[in-house]
C-alpha cells in the first residue's frame, strides 16, 4: 500500500507541495557520494579547451569569431595528435565569411590525419540536422555532425540526464548525440538501450587543471569573471574549490559553512581545461602540458562568453559552459559502456520493467519495515506496563514508546534507503528515478498515510446508509553558443 501511494503521490503531490524540488534536494545530497564512487578512470581520456572572450581579443576577433580562427585552432590542435575534436559551436547560421573555406579544408587535413572531426549541428524545422552547405557536403567524408539538444530538468533546470541518442538515430549512419557518436566511434558498441537518457554521474574530484574564472564582489551581477592568467591566486579568487570529504560534501550547505566559509563556492570541474592561448606554447615545459592533454585524446572545444547560453547547471559544479556536460556524458559511457545508468520511467520498456521490480523491491523492505515495527510496539508496551500508573506516568510511558518508534524507523528507514539505492544501481536506474521512487514509497510509511488512507476507505464503506448525524470520526496518525552575431 506504502509504495502505491508512494508513486501516486509521485504524480499527485508535485501540484500541490512541489515533491519535485524536494526529490532533487535530497539527489544533491546524494550526488556527491556518487561522483565520488564514480572515480577519473577514464578522465584523461578527455580534455576541454575553453573559448572565452581573452582568448577571441588575444585572436583579435569578436563574438561570432572567423571560420578561419576555428581553422587556425583545428590545424594547431591536429599537430598533436588527438584521437578526435569535438566543436560545440553549431555553424548553421548564414554569414558572409570567405573563411568558411578554410575551416572545411582543416576538418579534411585532420581527416586525413587519423584526427576524427565532429560539428555540432542544429535540428531544421523539418526535423533534419543540418551544417552551414559548405560544411555540409563533407559529412561524413570529412567530418562527422552530430546533436547537442538538450533539455535541462523542469523542475530544477540541473544537467541530471543526457540524450545518448537523438529522435532520429535509429537506423545506421543517422545523427546522434555528441558523446554517443565519438563513443561509438572509438570502438565502443552503443547499447541496445541507447534511446533511454544517461543519468549522468557528475565526478566529484576536480581535475588539475580548471576553468579560469575569477570570483567577483557581490556587487557584480555575474558570478564570475573571465580568466585573467596575470592574477592567478587560487585560494582567494578562484570562482570554485577543490573539493572534500564526500561524505562531508552531502551535507546541507548552512553545516558546511560552519566548518569551511568557502563551501559557498561551488566544486572545480572535472575535467582537465585548456584555452586557446595556450597552443602558443614557449617552453618544453608547455610544450609537455599540451602533448599531457591532446595527445590520443577527445578534445572538446566549446565557448565561455560572458552573456553566453550556452551554460548548463551541475548539481556539483554550479553553472558551467555546456560543453562540460558533453565531456560528463563521454565519461560515464567508457566508465560504465552498456551498464550505463539511466533515467526511466514506468512502461513496457526493459527499463520501465526495471522500475517496477525496484517498486517491488521497496514494497517489500515497507512490509519488512511494517512487521518488525509491529513488533517493536509490542515489546515496547510489555516493557513499559506496570499495574498502577498515574497520568503524568502514563503519559511519560506514552512518549517514550513513541520516541523509541520514531527512532526505530528512522534508523530502519535509512538502511532500507541505501538498499533501494544499491539495488537501483544493480538493475541499472539513475539514482534520481530511485530516489524518485524511495522518497514517497517511505514517506508514505513514515508519515502512515497508507494507515490514514485505509482507515478513511473502510470507515466510508462502513458508514454507507448511515444517518448523516451520526459519524464516526478517523484516527489522525542547453543548447550550444551558435555562430550568429
Amino acid at each position: 500500500m506504502a509504495i502505491g501511494i508512494g508513486l501516486a503521490a509521485s504524480y499527485a503531490v508535485p501540484l500541490v507541495l512541489g515533491e519535485e524540488f524536494l526529490v532533487r534536494q535530497v539527489a544533491r545530497v546524494y550526488a556527491p557520494l556518487v561522483g565520488s564512487w564514480h572515480g577519473d578512470a577514464r578522465r584523461n581520456e578527455v580534455s576541454v579547451m575553453l573559448i572565452d572572450d581573452t582568448s577571441l581579443q588575444s585572436a583579435n576577433q569578436s563574438w561570432p569569431a572567423e571560420y578561419g580562427y576555428y581553422a587556425r585552432l583545428l590545424d594547431a590542435m591536429v599537430v598533436y595528435k588527438p584521437h578526435a575534436v569535438f566543436v560545440d559551436v553549431v555553424f548553421a547560421a548564414e554569414r558572409k565569411d570567405p573563411s568558411i573555406d578554410r575551416l572545411a579544408a582543416a576538418a579534411c587535413r585532420a581527416h586525413a590525419a587519423g584526427v576524427q572531426v565532429y560539428l555540432a549541428a542544429r535540428r531544421d524545422a523539418a526535423g533534419h540536422f543540418l551544417l552551414r552547405p559548405e560544411l555540409e557536403t563533407l559529412a561524413p567524408r570529412c567530418l562527422q555532425k552530430v546533436a547537442v539538444e538538450y533539455n535541462p530538468d523542469a523542475a530544477d533546470q540541473t544537467a541530471w540526464t543526457y540524450p545518448v541518442a537523438a529522435d532520429s538515430a535509429a537506423a545506421e549512419g543517422a545523427v546522434r548525440s555528441a558523446a554517443g557518436s565519438i563513443y561509438r566511434d572509438l570502438g565502443r558498441v552503443l547499447p541496445q538501450h541507447q534511446h533511454s537518457e544517461l543519468a549522468v554521474n557528475w565526478g566529484l574530484h576536480p581535475a588539475e587543471r580548471g576553468i579560469d574564472w575569477l570570483q567577483l564582489s557581490p556587487a557584480h551581477g555575474d558570478a564570475h569573471a573571465e580568466h585573467a592568467p596575470e592574477q592567478h591566486d587560487p585560494e582567494a579568487q578562484s570562482y570554485c574549490r577543490p573539493a572534500g570529504n564526500p561524505w562531508f560534501e552531502a551535507l546541507p550547505n548552512f553545516f558546511k559553512l560552519l566548518f569551511d566559509p568557502a563551501a559557498s563556492k561551488p566544486i572545480c570541474v572535472f575535467h582537465n581545461t585548456l584555452y586557446p592561448s595556450d597552443l602558443q606554447s614557449t617552453s618544453d615545459e608547455e610544450e609537455k602540458v599540451l602533448a599531457q592533454h591532446l595527445t590520443g585524446r577527445v578534445v572538446m572545444l566549446g565557448t565561455a562568453l560572458q552573456g553566453s547560453n550556452d551554460r548548463v547547471l551541475s548539481p556539483l559544479h554550479g553553472h558551467i559552459p555546456g560543453v562540460y556536460m558533453h565531456a560528463m556524458a563521454l565519461d560515464n559511457l567508457l566508465t560504465y559502456g552498456d551498464k550505463y545508468p539511466r533515467a526511466a520511467h514506468l512502461g513496457l520498456s526493459k527499463d520501465g520493467l526495471r522500475v517496477l521490480g525496484l517498486v517491488f523491491v521497496g514494497l517489500l523492505l515497507i512490509v519488512i519495515g511494517s512487521l518488525m515495527g509491529e513488533a517493536l510496539k509490542e515489546w515496547a508496551w510489555e516493557k513499559t506496563r506496570f499495574e498502577k500508573r498515574s497520568h503524568t506516568q502514563r503519559k511519560l510511558a506514552e512518549a517514550g514508546r513513541w520516541a523509541l518508534w520514531k527512532l526505530f524507523k528512522f534508523a530502519v528507514y535509512s538502511l532500507f534507503f541505501v538498499v533501494m539505492l544499491w539495488a537501483g544501481r544493480t538493475l541499472g536506474l539513475g539514482f534520481l528515478t530511485v530516489i524518485h521512487i524511495a522518497v514517497f514509497s517511505f514517506a508514505a510509511e513514515w508519515l502512515e498515510w497508507h494507515e490514514t488512507f485505509w482507515h478513511w476507505l473502510s470507515n466510508g464503506q462502513s458508514e454507507e446508509g448511515h444517518s448523516q448525524s451520526h459519524s464516526t470520526p478517523t484516527t489522525p496518525n542547453h543548447t550550444p553558443q551558435g555562430d550568429h552575431p
